[in-house]
C-alpha cells in the first residue's frame, strides 16, 4: 500500500479505463494475493470458454434471423410485411430482456448461474425451432407426424424462448468474462479485451452466415437450426464443467441493488422542495446531508443518470443497423443474384459486414490504436461511438442511392427479369447484387467503433453493483432500435396509404424515400449525440473514488476494512492526498 500523499504507480486514468479495478464481491481467486495484478495475464482458457456461450448464441441468432423472412414467407405462408415485422419484433424482444437478465444476475443468482440457466433455455428454444422446420411427413408419413397447426403454434413460442434466453446471455457474458481478469487490465488491455470480445462474436456470425444461411436457403432449414442447437448444448456443458472444476470464479449476487436504486430516486424526488445551500435532490438523501443512504450508493445512481442519455442516442443507429436483416434483404432479393451458374444467397451479403469486422478489429487493435497511443492522440469512447454512428448514416444513404438505381434499371428496356429465391419468384432488376457491398461494409466498420466502444463504456462507466443491469440497458438500445424501425414502417405505410413506401411488394413502393428519411434522422441524432459527448465527464479510478469518499468518516471506515482490497484503498488514499493538497 502507498503511504498517505503518495501517488500509486499504476491507476488507470484515461477515459477508456474503468474505475472498478477491484470489486467487493468480484475478487477472483485466479489472481491470488499478488498486489501487482496488472502485470499478470488474464486467464484465457476460462474467458474463451465463457465467450463460447455468446459465440454460439450469435451462431443461433443469425441462423434464425438471417433467413427468417424467407422461412416465414416460403414455409409458413406469411406476407412480406408480416415477416419483416416478426423479424423486427423477435430481435427487439431478444434485446428487451437483457435488463431483466442483469437484475436476475446482480440481485438474485449471480452471473454464472444466470448464464447457465439462459444457455440451457436457449438450447430448448432452438430444439423447438428444429421441430418446427423438420419434414416429419417425408420421414415418418402423415399418420405418424404432428399436424401443421401444432408445429405452427410451436413456432412463436420457440421464438419467444430463444429471444428471452438471448437477452439473458447478452447481459451477463461480457461482464462475467471481464470479471475473471479483474484487476489485471489497464486502459489499453481493457480496450483490447472488448475489441476481441466483439471479434469473437463475429466469428460465430461469420460461420452462421457463410455456412448455415446457404444450408437453410438451398438445402433444409431444420439442418441450419440443428447445428447451433448442438453447439449451444456443448458450450453450456463446458461452462458447467468449468464451474464444477473451479476453473471460473462464481460470483455472488449483490442483493436488491436495483430496488435500492429506485428507493434513492423516490426519496430524492420527495426532497425536490427541500433543495437549499447548493445541495441537489440526489445529494439530499446522503447521510452527511441528513438523508438515509451512504454517499457511495447515491453516487452510483448519479452515474446511471449520466450513462442513460448516451444509450438513448444509440437507438436511431440501431434502427439503421437492423436494416441489414430487413429492407436490405428485401432489396437484395430483387437484384441479380446470379454469377454464371452460381446463385448468391441473399443472406450471404451479411458476410461483407462480418468480414469487415473480422479484418477491421485486428487492424484497429494492433495497428491504429497503438500508433495513436504512441503519438499521444486520444480517442475517447464516445468519440469512437460517434464515428461508428456516422458510418451507419453513410450506409443508409448509400442504400438510398442503390434503390434509386435499382428502380431506374427495373423500368429500363431489358432491365427486369423473373428470379427464383428459395422457391419464391420475384421480379428483379438486372443490377448486380454486389452494389450492396458498401452498405453492409459501412455498417461493419461502424460496429467496430460502436459495439466495441459501447461495451467498454457500459463496463467502465457502470457502478460495480449494477454492471449486469447496465449491460442489459446497453442491449436494450438494440430492442428500441428494432421496435422503432417496426413502428416507423407501420406509421409510414398508414400515412402513405395507397402509395406505401414499403408495401408487400417492394417494387411498388418507395424504399429510397425510407432510406433518405433514415439518413436525415441519423443526421439529427448525431448532432444531439455530439453535444452530449462533448459535455460528458468520464468516470475514472481517481474521480470515482474522490467523489464517493469526500466524507472523511467514509474514508476512515474504508481504511479499517479488508486490507486485501489494496487497489481500491490506494485509490482512496490518492483522493485524500489530492483533497489535502487542494486544502
Amino acid at each position: 500500500m502507498t503511504e498517505l500523499g503518495e501517488v500509486p504507480d499504476e491507476i488507470p486514468s484515461g477515459p477508456s479505463s474503468g474505475y472498478n479495478s477491484d470489486d467487493d464481491n468480484e475478487r477472483t481467486p485466479l489472481i491470488g494475493p499478488n498486489k501487482d495484478t496488472t502485470s499478470r495475464k488474464p486467464p484465457l482458457g476460462p474467458i474463451i470458454g465463457i465467450f463460447s456461450i455468446e459465440v454460439c448464441e450469435r451462431v443461433a441468432y443469425y441462423a434464425t434471423v438471417a433467413n427468417l423472412v424467407l422461412f416465414c414467407t416460403r414455409d409458413l405462408d406469411y406476407t412480406s410485411t408480416e415477416a419483416v415485422t416478426l423479424s423486427l419484433l423477435f430481435t427487439g424482444l431478444g434485446c428487451t430482456v437483457p435488463p431483466l437478465g442483469g437484475v436476475l444476475a446482480d440481485s438474485l443468482i449471480g452471473k454464472y448461474r444466470a448464464i447457465c440457466v439462459t444457455a440451457f433455455l436457449h438450447f430448448v428454444g432452438m430444439a423447438c425451432m428444429v421441430a418446427v422446420a423438420f419434414p416429419f411427413e417425408s420421414y415418418f408419413g402423415p399418420e405418424n407426424s404432428p399436424s401443421k397447426e401444432t408445429l405452427d403454434s410451436i413456432f412463436p413460442v420457440a421464438l419467444v424462448v430463444v429471444a428471452i434466453a438471448t437477452g439473458g446471455i447478452k447481459a451477463n457474458v461480457s461482464p462475467f468474462a471481464a470479471q475473471q481478469a479483474q484487476g489485471m487490465m489497464g486502459a489499453q488491455t481493457e480496450r483490447s479485451f472488448f475489441n476481441w470480445y466483439f471479434w469473437f462474436l463475429n466469428v460465430g456470425t461469420f460461420f452462421s452466415i457463410a455456412v448455415l444461411s446457404y444450408i437453410e436457403q438451398d438445402i433444409a432449414f431444420w439442418i441450419g437450426f440443428l447445428v447451433p442447437t448442438i453447439l449451444m448444448f456443448c458450450a453450456c456443458a463446458n461452462l458447467v464443467l468449468m464451474g464444477c472444476l473451479g476453473k471460473v470464479y462464481k460470483d455472488s449476487p449483490n442483493g436488491s441493488v436495483l430496488l435500492k436504486t429506485f428507493k434513492i430516486l423516490f426519496f430524492a424526488m420527495g426532497n425536490v422542495c427541500k433543495r437549499r445551500h447548493g445541495v441537489g435532490c440526489l445529494d439530499s438523501v446522503k447521510l452527511q446531508h441528513g438523508g438515509r443512504y451512504p454517499g457511495e450508493e447515491v453516487e452510483d445512481v448519479k452515474m446511471l443518470g449520466r450513462i442513460v442519455p448516451v444509450f438513448l442516442l444509440q437507438i436511431m443507429y440501431r434502427t439503421v443497423f437492423f436494416q441489414m436483416q430487413t429492407t436490405y434483404f428485401l432489396q437484395g432479393e430483387r437484384m441479380n443474384l446470379n454469377f454464371g451458374t452460381f446463385e448468391t444467397p441473399v443472406a450471404a451479403l451479411n458476410l461483407f459486414y462480418v468480414v469487415t469486422v473480422l479484418l477491421f478489429v485486428p487492424l484497429m487493435d494492433r495497428v491504429v490504436y497503438p500508433a495513436m497511443d504512441r503519438c499521444g492522440v486520444n480517442l475517447p469512447l464516445l468519440k469512437r461511438i460517434g464515428i461508428g454512428m456516422t458510418l451507419g448514416m453513410i450506409s443508409v444513404a448509400w442504400a438510398a442511392m442503390v434503390e434509386m438505381l435499382r428502380k431506374h434499371t427495373l423500368i429500363s428496356p431489358g432491365g427486369a427479369f423473373q428470379q427464383d429465391v428459395g422457391g419464391e419468384t420475384f421480379t428483379a432488376a438486372n443490377m448486380c447484387i454486389l452494389w450492396q457491398i458498401p452498405q453492409f461494409a459501412l455498417v461493419g466498420c461502424g460496429e467496430v467503433f460502436v459495439m466495441a466502444a459501447g461495451s467498454q463504456f457500459a463496463y467502465s462507466q457502470a457502478p460495480k453493483t449494477l454492471r449486469g443491469v447496465v449491460f442489459g440497458c446497453f442491449a436494450l438500445t438494440f430492442a428500441f432500435g428494432s421496435f422503432f424501425g417496426s413502428v416507423l414502417v407501420d406509421v409510414l405505410n398508414q400515412i402513405t396509404a395507397g402509395a406505401e413506401w414499403l408495401p408487400d411488394e417492394l417494387n411498388d413502393g418507395h424504399a429510397d424515400y425510407f432510406f433518405l428519411l433514415l439518413t436525415g434522422l441519423m443526421g439529427i441524432n448525431l448532432l444531439i449525440f455530439a453535444y452530449v459527448a462533448t459535455n460528458y465527464h468520464y468516470v475514472t479510478a481517481e474521480n470515482a473514488d474522490v467523489d464517493k469518499h469526500t466524507n472523511v468518516d467514509d474514508v476512515n471506515q474504508s481504511e479499517n476494512g479488508d486490507l486485501s482490497k489494496s487497489s481500491l484503498i490506494d485509490s482512496i488514499e490518492l483522493g485524500k492526498s489530492r483533497l489535502h493538497k487542494t486544502a
